[in-house]
């Protein structure tokens, strides 16, 4: 929540729905150095989650970690990038399904 000065992001993903929700963190509020930097790497964030998502986890990783070096704060980025790691080392269980729902303060 916004009250305690961090921002809210969550994620539901419905492949039956065919609808992705993606993980967004609110840019209010924040320094303008910021909210510049995470703008600069909006369209490769997008490319790592739409990897995410469609089970490229190496690829997914790969992006995410990259983007981490750039901003090590930045908790969507270390969200996914743990996840994406996760799924590389442990393998996809048969149960995956993209549904998942995080909220974190």
């Amino acid at each position: 929540s916004m009250a305690s000065g961090m921002p809210s992001s969550w994620a539901q993903i419905s492949p039956t729905a065919r609808e992705v929700v993606l993980v967004f963190e609110v840019l209010d509020g924040e320094r303008q150095d910021q909210r510049d930097l995470r703008l600069s790497y909006r369209a490769e964030l997008a490319h790592a989650q739409r990897m995410y998502f469609a089970r490229q986890f190496k690829e997914s990783l790969e992006i995410f970690t990259d983007l981490k070096g750039r901003n090590p704060g930045d908790h969507v980025i270390e969200i996914y990038r743990a996840r994406s790691e996760h799924l590389v080392r442990a393998g996809v269980p048969e149960t995956w399904e993209a549904v998942e729902e995080i909220e974190t303060r």
